[in-house]
C-alpha cells in the first residue's frame, strides 16, 4: 500500500463582529484573523467605527458601542473603554494583505485554508461585500 503524503496545512481563522445580523445592511465593527499552524501564530485585528447603529443584541454579544465625545466625534468602545479604530477601507486592505503575506510565505506544497464559523452564511458575505465596496482585488497567489 502506498504511503499517503499530507501537505502542511495553515489555517487562517477569521471572524467579523457586526452591527447586526443582516449581511446586506449591517456593518463590520471588528475583524480578526489568525493563523493556526505548526510554525507560529500570527494575527491581525482592527476595529471600525460604524455609520449604522449597533443593534442591542450585537452590543450585548460584543460589548461594542459608539460614543460621542464633547467635540461631537464618534469613538468605538468595548465594555466602556475606547478602542483604536481605523477606516474600514484601511482595515480591509490590511486584512487582505495579511492573508497574502501568509500565503506568499507558505511552502509551495502547503495548503492555506480560510476558515470562519458560520462563514458561508455570514462572514464570507461581509468579506465579499467589503472587498467590492473598497475595490480590493486578490492577488493571483490566492489560487495557486
Amino acid at each position: 500500500m502506498a504511503a499517503c503524503v499530507v501537505p502542511p496545512v495553515i489555517l487562517l481563522v477569521y471572524d467579523f463582529e457586526t452591527t447586526g445580523l443582516s449581511t446586506k445592511t449591517a456593518e463590520i465593527t471588528q475583524l480578526t484573523i489568525m493563523t493556526v499552524d505548526e510554525m507560529n501564530n500570527r494575527s491581525y485585528s482592527a476595529y471600525f467605527v460604524p455609520e449604522a447603529e449597533i443593534s442591542y443584541m450585537a452590543a450585548q454579544i460584543t460589548g461594542l458601542a459608539v460614543e460621542i465625545d464633547e467635540y461631537g466625534q464618534q469613538h468605538l468602545t468595548k465594555q466602556g473603554m475606547r478602542v483604536p479604530a481605523v477606516p474600514p477601507a484601511v482595515g480591509m486592505l490590511e486584512f487582505v494583505l495579511f492573508i497574502e503575506k501568509v500565503v506568499a510565505a507558505a511552502a509551495n506544497d502547503a495548503m492555506v485554508l480560510l476558515v470562519a464559523h458560520n462563514g458561508r452564511r455570514f462572514d464570507e458575505r461581509f468579506l465579499v461585500r467589503y472587498m467590492q465596496r473598497f475595490n480590493i482585488h486578490t492577488h493571483p497567489i490566492w489560487t495557486r
